[in-house]
């Protein structure tokens, strides 16, 4: 993620079936430790010790290290309409299209859903 500057990635096993989706939220939400979740703010903690102690992330950090839950992904045949609900009623940055057999095709992204609105 890092190397190529993503912020979220599809999650496949050995036959390139779509899992789910790890992004930075979920690596965020595993370093973070759980006192913080239950606050409404963290003003104090810049008077306090610096973030990387509140933060546990270590190098070598991996999939299955992390909680996830397993996704749907998006049908290759799924309507424009369907596309921007995910995108803004589920808040999804990116979404990624399934074939029927569950093998991961490709990946929708705003700036492809931009570039379909402005110029169909």
């Amino acid at each position: 993620m890092h190397l190529d500057r993503r912020s979220i990635l599809p999650v496949v096993n050995e036959n390139n079936r779509f899992y789910g989706e790890i992004s930075c939220y979920d690596i965020f939400a595993f370093g973070m430790p759980d006192f913080f979740r239950q606050l409404q703010t963290i003003s104090f903690v810049r008077h306090i010790d610096p973030f990387e102690k509140y933060f546990n992330i270590k190098k070598g950090l991996s999939v299955k290290d992390l909680d996830l839950k397993e996704g749907k992904g998006i049908k290759k045949d799924s309507t424009l309409l369907e596309i921007v609900f995910e995108m803004t009623v589920k808040k999804k940055s990116k979404l990624f299209i399934v074939e029927d057999d569950g093998t991961l095709s490709g990946v929708i992204d705003r700036f492809c859903i931009i570039d379909k609105i402005l110029f169909f």
